[in-house]
């Protein structure tokens, strides 16, 4: 999932250098047992906690279980809560109960949920709805701020008013993952590329159609899917696809290992970031974009938030106006019949990639903000 890869990035490089330890708590959709999983994997401690809202000794026991974690990581000095998102109802007493304790609070805000329009049930609806009102209070529960882009960095100052320091960190791209050594593009074997959710916002319904219509000129051409989303927006998708007269030649992959989406991703040739213009999709930033970029290949991209700020049009993507099919068509018909394309878009977006989201520069910067606490 886009978040936890956003965190493994950002701490990941801090923590095999030894200038960070690690412990990680995390709250898990309701499991079939009650007993939980903690431990320690790739020297990280972590536990996982739950909750059945139905059933208050197991929200009593949440509670216990995640305040007796930051307890027992607690250090003589310099300990932070790191938290990735904004106050919520369900997280409050974690965060009270941390700084009560010592701890420094670190906020990482990706999303601005004013404008989140859609909720996978009362509880998820409850939780924005608070984030909302919480957020507010921030320049009183943390000691420092991240926005992960232009706009998210503005709404904080303004909400900080000079309170606490604000900084902007962008997403942030492990390159251990992508290799564009020896890439040859097979004409005859052309792979489209979509990986992250499936949801209105996405734009996934006009990349088909777009799909549909190149693939009645290129005959060999293929459009991979990888991701999630709610179960009635993949039927939809998937109708789509079967309705469609080529459709024979989109596979949705699904929900990948980490192992398997990355050997994938290094086998494509073009990537589409589609999102749709929204309030939602312009105050943050597509993280999955980062990744096409460091592939080394072709990127088709909307322009919507900071986008246009990182790519040039023709020079290190191709930019289209989002929601826009025919656009999408041109760009694509305009690299399936230029393929050398491919190769010389794809190794200025990845100098593109390499100066503003490596992980290692990204994560530089986290420190030399958890040093400022």
């Amino acid at each position: 999932m886009a978040d936890s890869a956003r965190v493994r990035n950002l701490f990941e490089s801090l923590r095999l250098k030894k200038q960070i330890r690690l412990h990680n708590l995390i709250h898990v959709i309701e499991k079939q047992k009650d007993a939980q999983i903690h431990g320690k994997f790739k020297g990280v401690i972590y536990q996982e906690i739950t909750y059945r809202w139905y059933n208050l000794i197991s929200i009593f026991k949440f509670y216990k279980q995640g305040a007796h974690f930051i307890h027992s990581a607690r250090q003589a000095s310099n300990n932070v809560l790191y938290y990735y998102d904004a106050p919520d109802i369900k997280n409050l007493f974690f965060i009270l109960y941390a700084r009560s304790i010592g701890y420094k609070i670190l906020f990482d805000i990706v999303e601005d949920n004013r404008f989140q329009v859609h909720f996978t049930g009362f509880l998820n609806w409850l939780r924005l709805m608070s984030s909302r009102i919480l957020i507010h209070l921030i320049p009183f529960l943390a000691n420092a701020l991240i926005g992960i882009s232009q706009h998210l960095f503005n709404r904080l100052k303004n909400i900080a008013n000079g309170r606490v320091p604000v900084y902007l960190i962008p997403i942030s791209v492990d390159f251990n993952h992508f290799s564009t050594h020896n890439y040859l593009p097979d004409e005859k074997n052309i792979r489209i590329f979509y990986g992250g959710s499936f949801a209105d916002k996405d734009g996934i319904s006009g990349l088909l159609n777009a799909f549909d219509k190149i693939s009645k000129k290129f005959s060999g051409v293929h459009l991979i899917l990888s991701g999630i989303g709610l179960d009635a927006d993949i039927k939809k998708y998937l109708d789509q696809i079967r309705g469609l007269e080529n459709g024979n030649r989109i596979v949705y992959m699904g929900f990948m290992k980490t192992e398997d989406y990355y050997k994938l991703v290094n086998q494509c040739d073009i990537f589409c970031m589609t999102r749709i213009n929204s309030k939602y999709s312009n105050a943050g930033f597509p993280f999955k974009l980062g990744e096409f970029l460091a592939a080394g290949k072709a990127v088709i991209a909307t322009k919507i938030g900071d986008v246009p700020q990182y790519l040039e049009h023709n020079v290190n993507a191709l930019m289209i106006d989002p929601g826009s099919e025919d656009q999408l068509v041109e760009a694509l018909t305009y690299i399936l019949t230029n393929i050398p394309r491919i190769r010389i878009l794809g190794a200025e977006a990845r100098k593109v990639a390499e100066k503003h989201f490596d992980s290692s520069r990204t994560s530089s910067h986290l420190l030399e903000i958890l040093q400022s606490l």
